[in-house]
């Protein structure tokens, strides 16, 4: 593996996503690699990112 690759999982593997929902104003959040998330309260897809961690 190369040094870029090494640093590029290190900076990359622990990210989260946090999301509210528009439609039950819970919070959650996802992997970075998730494309399309949704509510894990009520499945709603009307979310809006908040923070990356």
């Amino acid at each position: 593996m190369s040094l870029v690759d090494t640093l590029k999982s290190m900076f990359s593997a622990d990210e989260r996503i946090v999301y509210r929902c528009d439609a039950c104003g819970e919070t959650f959040d996802v992997g970075s690699s998730v494309d399309d998330p949704a509510c894990t309260a009520c499945e709603s897809t009307e979310v809006r990112q908040i923070n990356r961690v």
